[in-house]
């Protein structure tokens, strides 16, 4: 303490507490006051609510305040504007003049922290606030609480869904039936907390919607309509004024198919098939498509077995080819497209199939290779008159050219040139990156990363497709293909309580100043399709950000 001045500073802390019991303890408090609050918003009682957000709120302002005592004494700068604060305060007192009354540490501090926690609440209600994901209607793209499992036949790690009666009773574990989404082994597990995860942590924009309407395919937050006071998390899919319906899985709105747009398809590819992750069993996936093609095809590199397209290589000219035809085909083999959705456990019905696909490889091709990546749909048409049905089939293709100078790459429907560009050939002997995107009957083209051509399809099937196969070949020169990977788009499914407003069944009109919303897991989904529609005044904000857990697979922006 000064003598002259009576100004009194604590000494400031050492190493061990700025850089360690500081940060420990502000953050413990920092962090319980963020769960309690998570909490709050999973609670469906007002009051109990209230209190958990109070309770919150309160932890959260302690650690600010410990934040601020513990740092702001270490920090130099601030000691000396406390001291210049001082020194000031006391030349007024010598000369006479009235001056302010100089702060404490502690008033000071606390001070700080509550202008701190109004800015938060006023952030909080007006501009972007915190949300907690509780359910898994809107897997995968935002996980609720679930457990993290690891396929025992593949080791590829995905989430299943935890139910909201397991391990909150005291029990040390549960048990469960998965299946895994890509290798479709099923087997069973014993869970215990060590295996369990919350939810994802989201951030919403709020203030956007005073700006613009909310766009169809935004993930959105909502008022329960049912009950205001909670607030549910959807994907928009119908605007007003619009009528909506459903069929193979895709959206319409006034009879037009309503697409996504690029980057939200790519955002929620759901993977059906990865070659990284290897059986040790089971049958092929890969095979020819015919047995006169099978002297062109070698499967696993050095006779090394390969049951999931690791290595694959096609000499086009040890086949048997019949006339007008220059691809040596092979086809995924052994396991229908379903529109599954792992996540739901066993309560998952295999679902329908979906031809919404994209297929990716590695390929290395020779001087003069056409390498070709394709999506063959079947539609089962039914002839009531005659009763009778036909199969239609239809391959969309793409082409991709290898060799020197330019090149043309075209999308084909049926052999046929849809649409076509030209660039830069794919260079011989190196790999590339080969992307045959086809969703929502828009087909893209991309290499390394890059879409070169998109084609929007106008005769894609609005009838339930009965198979699909995806189709992989090279002509006029060898090419090896590794690194083979499937993805499938979200499949909107009839709702299994045969909901009052749902579009798979008939056509739904939506008001005037209200919007319609579903969930990406659609199986699993307590959405628009039970309760209706979400009014204008309702929307709270767009859904922009997963922050938590702060890890490369789940953080991310939200599409």
């Amino acid at each position: 303490m000064c003598d002259t001045c009576e100004f009194t500073s604590g000494p400031p802390p050492n190493a061990l507490g700025k850089y360690l019991l500081v940060p420990l303890t502000a953050g413990g408090f920092l962090y319980a006051g963020m769960q309690l609050i998570f909490t709050a918003q999973r609670l469906t009682e007002e009051r109990g609510q209230m209190m958990t957000f109070v309770q919150g709120f309160a932890l959260f302002g302690v650690g600010l305040f410990v934040w601020y005592s513990g740092m702001g004494a270490a920090n130099p700068k601030q000691r000396r504007q406390r001291i210049l604060k001082y020194r000031r305060a006391w030349e007024d007192e010598q000369a006479g003049v009235a001056a302010p009354d100089t702060t404490s540490l502690l008033g000071e501090n606390l001070e700080a922290v509550v202008v701190a926690i109004i800015l938060a609440l006023i952030i909080r209600h007006f501009v972007m606030e915190a949300f907690v994901i509780p359910t898994g209607s809107m897997a995968p793209t935002l996980l609720g609480d679930h457990f993290d499992l690891e396929c025992e036949r593949c080791k590829h790690p995905f989430p299943i869904a935890k139910r909201e009666y397991e391990l909150t009773q005291g029990e040390t574990e549960t048990h469960a039936t998965a299946t895994c989404p890509v290798c479709d082994y099923t087997f069973e597990r014993d869970l215990t907390r060590a295996d369990m995860r919350s939810g994802h942590k989201i951030l919403v924009n709020k203030f956007i919607y005073r700006f613009r309407p909310p766009r169809r395919y935004e993930v959105v937050v909502f008022k329960f309509p049912n009950t205001p006071w909670r607030n549910y998390i959807k994907r928009l899919v119908g605007l007003p004024g619009e009528t909506i319906t459903v069929r193979n899985g895709d959206v319409f709105a006034n009879g037009e198919r309503a697409r996504k747009p690029d980057h939200v398809i790519d955002s929620i590819w759901i993977p059906v098939h990865d070659a990284a992750w290897r059986r040790t069993g089971g049958e092929p996936r890969w095979d020819v498509v015919a047995e006169d093609l099978r002297p062109a095809w070698q499967f696993g590199k050095d006779g090394a077995e390969d049951l999931d397209g690791a290595w694959m290589r096609c000499d086009p000219a040890q086949a048997k080819l019949p006339a007008g035809q220059e691809t040596a085909w092979v086809g995924y083999q052994h396991r229908k497209m379903h529109a599954a959705y792992a996540y739901n456990r066993e309560d998952s019905a295999r679902g329908p199939i979906t031809g919404d696909l994209r297929v990716r490889a590695r390929v290395t091709p020779e001087a003069g290779a056409v390498v070709r990546l394709g999506i063959l749909e079947t539609t089962r048409l039914y002839d009531e008159e005659n009763n009778s049905q036909r199969d239609e089939e239809r391959l969309v293709a793409a082409r991709f050219e290898a060799g020197q100078g330019e090149a043309t790459y075209a999308i084909e429907a049926n052999g046929e040139v849809v649409a076509q560009v030209k660039g830069p050939a794919l260079t011989p002997g190196l790999p590339h990156e080969l992307t045959l995107a086809y969703a929502d009957d828009r087909a893209r083209l991309q290499l390394d990363g890059e879409t070169l051509l998109a084609w929007d399809d106008p005769f894609g099937p609005v009838e339930q497709t009965y198979d699909v196969q995806v189709r992989l070949g090279a002509a006029k020169a060898p090419a090896v293909f590794e690194q083979l990977r499937i993805d499938r788009d979200v499949y909107y499914v009839p709702s299994r309580s045969n909901a009052q407003y749902d579009p798979s069944i008939q056509a739904i009109e939506i008001p005037q100043r209200s919007y319609f919303v579903m969930g990406d897991n659609s199986p699993n989904s307590e959405d628009g399709r039970s309760w209706g529609f979400v009014r204008e005044g309702h929307m709270i904000g767009r859904a922009f950000l997963v922050f938590w857990p702060p890890t490369p697979e789940h953080l991310r922006l939200i599409r």
